[in-house]
């Protein structure tokens, strides 16, 4: 599957100078915080709900316990600029990735994300993905609640490996 999942390449510019970055570093950590129609939409919201940034305060304590040395964080979101006001990175060297070119192309999030040693990541296939596509052992943190919908409660697609907080 992971050789029919492969990206195009990173456009010229500021995603090639990130992809750059993200493999300069030996701790680079994906946090993906989805927003967007989890927010906006109210059927959506009530079936999927938000990670709360509990939850992320916890999977930043799980990586920056075992990742080895000081997280490097590319932080991915469909709201950048909520993610610049509310989430606190602890003082960790930060990235919010906001290209505005990539709305028309999301895949070049997911590759950015692909290339991060850790992640974080939401209760979004999005960033399923873009952690399951890395592939390089690095811990990977996901909500164990996936979906706020009393009937789906139980349902999580994390592999056995991840990390469920």
């Amino acid at each position: 599957i992971r050789r029919d999942f492969t990206f195009p390449p990173l456009p010229a510019g500021a995603a090639a100078e990130a992809a750059t970055r993200i493999r300069s570093t030996g701790n680079a950590v994906a946090i993906h915080i989805r927003r967007g129609g989890y927010v906006s939409n109210l059927v959506t919201h009530s079936f999927h709900g938000l990670c709360p940034l509990e939850y992320y305060d916890k999977a930043l304590d799980a990586v920056a316990a075992n990742a080895g040395s000081a997280p490097d964080l590319f932080l991915f979101s469909d709201d950048p600029a909520w993610v610049r006001e509310h989430f606190d990175t602890r003082g960790f060297p930060a990235t919010v990735v906001d290209f505005p070119e990539h709305a028309e192309a999301p895949w070049h999030d997911m590759h950015l994300m692909s290339l991060c040693k850790h992640h974080i990541i939401a209760n979004s296939s999005f960033s399923w993905w873009g952690a399951w596509l890395a592939n390089n052992g690095g811990l990977i943190c996901a909500p164990r609640r996936w979906f706020d919908e009393e009937s789906k409660a139980a349902d999580n697609p994390a592999p056995d490996r991840w990390i469920l907080l």
